[in-house]
């Protein structure tokens, strides 16, 4: 009986490179889960506070929608006003501070609410 060494070396050099190769895998493996594990860990805080404050932003976006609604009826309601002056206010997308006769405009009618009335 004869032995075939270069079959018996290729078959250990192949069971060590499989054996190296599954070790490596397992490794990484092992290494991605720790990652996983404290990344959730490192987030759970962060996850919490956007549950509980997701819903009030959202609360907050739609109140927001509605007082753009309510000052844009105001603001057309203004301009629908036979005060020739209260025609100057901007729309309610306008980017720009209120020009200065828009802003005398606003302050008069807040002085016109604040006067007392002569019955």
């Amino acid at each position: 009986m004869t032995v075939d060494w270069s079959k018996v070396i290729t078959s250990a050099v192949q069971a060590i490179v499989v054996t190296v190769l599954l070790g490596a895998a397992a490794i990484i493996w092992n290494g991605v889960m720790t990652v996983d594990k404290r990344i959730d860990a490192g987030t759970h805080g962060q996850k919490a506070i956007i549950k509980v404050l997701g819903p009030k932003v959202e609360n907050l976006e739609t109140g927001q929608r509605e007082i753009k609604t309510a000052v844009a009826e105001l603001i057309e309601a203004i301009k629908k006003s036979p005060i020739p002056i209260l025609h100057a206010l901007p729309a309610i997308d306008h980017p720009e501070p209120l020009p200065d006769d828009a802003r005398t405009a606003t302050q008069m009618i807040q002085q016109h609410i604040d006067m007392p009335r002569n019955k």
